[in-house]
């Protein structure tokens, strides 16, 4: 009922909103549409050694439209209202329809120099203070996989690493003749939980930053950023608050045009903790991460060289919440085996199932990360308890025939966890772009694409129950071959194995260590995929699917499994 009610009212000013402005002035529109539709078929089905129980096959799917409406009333001023009608497969004459409100905004300029911004805002600022990490996918994907992939990113919300959240932003600038090219200040403030008057208070996360330009080579940035509970809006007096700050700079050098040279870094504090909770403890701590990179121009290779250092209690609500919620239970077969066992999130579930996925920062502590992707930097480089080298190479072809990037990291612990002694980490990463096309001068596009990731966590000692010894890898290849004019088939492949023991700490609300469990894991994961995709044209695709993922338990093998999956995906964008 609210559903219809809200969406008449909507539809309501949409009238109104058309009768009282103009619809065209001489050269500019008033009004806009925008958004996406998109329709999908898939055909699951799973196999299970001895499982009786199981379905075997699932069948579903469903077509949506988000219909926004950019409403331009003056040159000063945007609104967006966006509504979304989703009918999920096997709904009949209205049954099965939803209605929804997937975005809406006002945002413009005061006086021509104050922007803002209120409703639905995309914000970030630095890695360490407001960021939306993405360290769980350690390498790109084949395009096979992309394209389940990019339906799970714009039903997040996530696009160059930020988080949608409802509030407001305000930024304005000033810019200056001599000593200083222009000074940037901007700010938010968005509501992440809601008060139910009684034990959960209104809780709020609010900051911004001051960016120094002295010149194009010279920039100098203040960051703030703070979590807090709003005193008197329930009746639990222990609010919780976590405040960052930090100065991030950046110096270049050119010499002759032919080689620049950079200068970065950021550091800053953190605290964090309880009011009026005298067990509760305060966290406070500093980071540092500073470098230097190269780009020779001649070469268009670029390569840098940083130090990280992140104390034991540094925690940022803003930085260190991940995307996958790996607490979740993937929405395609959740249960199976004889015993109906809850089936652990997969590789293959990362890439379609946008359930498993995260919205928005997350306030009340640090949230779970699987060992078996990522046990060195699960929150990313904001991850707490690190100290290393990281390097990096990058070189783009000018030609575009070949793109290809290296990473490393080597990163130690600052304290032992239950033992003086420390664990060890190392990442190395890959990823490459060969553009066939350009290489060999034909005609139709083709693409093949490689990456590869490993990782290790190691910790010696002579007590053989504090050993560390864990290694993950993941290898990838795909293929993208346009057999006709935007007729393209895709292929590729990515297998991941990890194998190993860590000690995992148990933490309890206030982010203190209070016990540690044993993990073990003995996997193997290898996904298959291959298909069709005609281009409309940049903004319009249909594709047919179909993929093939393996997960082989080692250690439990009542838990392995395979699933196949076909799907039909219409998508259109507007």
């Amino acid at each position: 009922m609210n559903h219809r009610y809200n969406i008449k009212i909507f539809f309501y000013l949409l009238i109104l909103n058309y009768f009282s402005v103009n619809l065209y002035s001489q050269n500019e529109k008033k009004i806009q549409f925008v958004g996406t539709a998109r329709s999908i078929l898939n055909n699951d089905d799973i196999l299970v050694k001895d499982d009786t129980i199981t379905s075997k096959s699932n069948m579903g799917g469903y077509a949506l439209i988000d219909l926004g409406v950019n409403i331009l009333p003056n040159k000063n001023t945007e609104i967006l209202g966006m509504i979304r009608i989703k009918n999920q497969l096997g709904g009949f004459y209205g049954a099965g329809v939803t209605f929804d409100v997937r975005q809406l905004y006002v945002k413009g300029i005061i006086s021509n120099v104050v922007r803002y911004q209120l409703g639905d805002i995309n914000y970030k600022l630095t890695p360490f203070t407001f960021y939306n990490n993405d360290y769980d996918d350690l390498m790109q994907h084949p395009q096979v996989f992309n394209i389940q992939k990019d339906i799970v990113n714009y039903e997040t919300f996530y696009k160059n690493n930020t988080w949608r959240q409802q509030g407001a932003a305000l930024d304005f600038s000033l810019e200056f003749s001599k000593f200083l090219k222009e000074i940037k200040f901007n700010g938010f403030i968005n509501r992440i939980n809601v008060t139910d008057f009684n034990t959960v208070p209104d809780r709020f996360f609010t900051g911004g930053n001051i960016g120094i330009q002295q010149s194009k080579n010279v920039f100098v940035g203040f960051n703030y950023v703070s979590l807090f509970d709003l005193s008197g809006t329930s009746q639990n007096n222990s609010g919780f608050n976590n405040n960052v700050s930090s100065i991030n700079y950046e110096v270049k050098f050119a010499k002759d045009n032919l080689v620049e040279t950079r200068l970065f870094g950021e550091t800053g504090l953190s605290n964090s903790g309880y009011s009026d909770v005298t067990s509760a403890p305060k966290l406070n701590d500093f980071f540092i991460n500073m470098g230097i990179s190269n780009f020779i121009k001649a070469s268009h290779l670029k390569f840098s060289l940083s130090y990280l250092n992140v104390g034991p209690d540094f925690r940022s609500a803003g930085a260190q919440s991940k995307r996958v919620n790996y607490n979740n239970t993937p929405s395609f077969y959740d249960r199976y085996t004889n015993q109906q066992s809850l089936r652990s999130i997969g590789l293959f579930d990362l890439i379609r199932d946008e359930k498993l996925y995260n919205r928005s920062i997350n306030s009340d502590g640090l949230m779970a990360y699987n060992p078996a992707y990522n046990n060195a930097m699960p929150y990313g480089i904001a991850t707490f308890n690190r100290q290393g080298v990281n390097s990096k190479i990058n070189f783009n072809d000018p030609k575009k025939i070949l793109s290809l990037e290296i990473e490393s990291y080597f990163l130690k612990e600052l304290i032992g966890q239950g033992t003086p002694k420390l664990k060890s980490f190392k990442i190395i990463k890959t990823n490459a772009e060969l553009n066939l096309k350009k290489l060999i001068s034909i005609e139709n596009n083709f693409k093949i694409t490689a990456g590869f990731s490993f990782q290790s966590t190691i910790r010696n000692s002579e007590v053989n129950y504090e050993e560390i010894n864990l290694n993950s890898a993941i290898v990838n290849t795909g293929i993208e071959f346009e057999l006709y004019k935007n007729f393209d088939f895709l292929a590729g492949f990515i297998y991941n194995q990890a194998k190993g023991n860590e000690i995992l700490p148990s933490r309890n609300i206030y982010s203190e260590v209070i016990d540690f469990n044993e993990y073990n894991i003995n996997i193997k994961e290898l996904m298959l995929g291959g298909g069709l995709r005609y281009r409309f044209s940049d903004k319009i695709y249909l594709a047919a699917l179909y993929q093939n993922y393996d997960n082989s338990n080692k250690l439990n093998s009542q838990f392995s499994y395979s699933m196949n999956q076909f799907i039909i995906i219409y998508n259109m964008k507007f």
